[in-house]
């Protein structure tokens, strides 16, 4: 169980007493940590064209399934992808883009 004067509720509960300092730095840092934990549970996909609607239904479900805690996605579009995709969740990067795979030849060229 958590120390209950650390938690957020704990800190929003506060905003009715005058805060003070400290209290305002302990509502900052739980702020700040709420929101880096939100961002690495945000999957962030870029794709080479438009994707529609059932592919990003599908690229969803294939994200729940490697990734549980991910809340969110936003997709946006890369033309220098020139095929595939490109997907963030935290600190993870899984490219599949056919630039990356054509970069990798070229490495094994030289």
């Amino acid at each position: 169980m958590t120390d209950p004067s650390s938690s957020l509720e704990y800190l929003l509960s506060r905003l009715d007493a005058s805060p003070d300092p400290q209290f305002v730095d302990s509502l900052e840092t739980a702020l700040v940590n709420s929101f880096a934990d939100l961002e690495s549970r945000r999957a962030y996909i870029e794709t080479a064209v438009h994707p529609t609607d059932s592919e990003k239904s599908a690229i969803i479900s294939l994200l729940k399934d490697r990734f549980p805690q991910v809340l969110g996605t936003s997709f946006s579009v890369n033309p220098r992808l020139i095929g595939g995709l490109v997907i963030k969740v935290g600190d993870e990067r899984l490219d599949y883009s056919l630039a990356s795979q054509l970069a990798n030849m070229q490495k094994g060229f030289i």
